[in-house]
């Protein structure tokens, strides 16, 4: 089973960013003093203006970046994976604050295809809730999670009834090359922090 090493993280927030030849200012709304990080310790598309910033512990590096609140185009690029392997689930263990049990999630990652933030990553991670259909060798959805994959499928515009998936002790990598065979686009909104709160296919023209 595939192990998922969480990494601590330092102070995020909405931050007046300005981008300089050799440095990056981050300014956090909250307050406080300026952070000032190198180029290559930040990620290359970051830009001057206001967004949702996310620090290192020791705040020198820019561990990641979001959009403001709003809704944003996107196609789906890929499930997380270690770089150079297919993508595969991970554990995550009980959380006691709010009594989660431990379970294997698998994330999204969307690329936003409009606007000034073209190019950005949003991700979205679901329990994973595949399971083997009796009898068969196709896949099934079920489970805590089934709910949330089988609306986002619905809205990557995938059916598994019409193109079923081979069962395997990890489904991402087939699944993955469905949804990009279909290359549909959905409409993505964040809410407070700059996380995903809906996901919905695009309205037919």
């Amino acid at each position: 089973m595939a192990m998922f090493k969480v990494r601590e993280k330092g102070i995020s927030g909405l931050a007046d960013v300005r981008v300089d030849k050799d440095k990056i200012t981050v300014k956090f709304e909250e307050g406080g003093q300026p952070f000032n990080i190198l180029p290559e310790d930040a990620p290359k598309n970051m830009m001057n203006g206001t967004y949702y910033v996310t620090l290192s512990p020791d705040g020198a590096k820019v561990r990641g970046i979001r959009p403001p609140k709003g809704s944003y185009i996107c196609k789906f690029n890929r499930f997380a994976g270690k770089l150079g392997e297919p993508p595969k689930y991970h554990d995550v263990g009980y959380n006691p604050r709010w009594n989660t049990p431990a379970h294997l999630e698998y994330t999204y990652i969307f690329e936003i295809v409009d606007s000034k933030y073209k190019g950005w990553e949003l991700v979205k991670s679901v329990w994973y809730c595949f399971k083997q259909y009796e009898s068969t060798e196709d896949i099934a959805i079920s489970g805590r999670g089934s709910r949330t994959t089988e609306e986002l499928l619905e809205a990557l515009g995938v059916d598994l009834v019409e193109a079923p998936i081979t069962y395997s002790d990890n489904v991402l990598p087939d699944l993955q090359k469905v949804i990009l065979d279909k290359g549909g686009k959905v409409l993505i909104s964040l809410g407070d922090g700059g996380w995903v709160d809906t996901i919905a296919a695009m309205p037919r023209e």
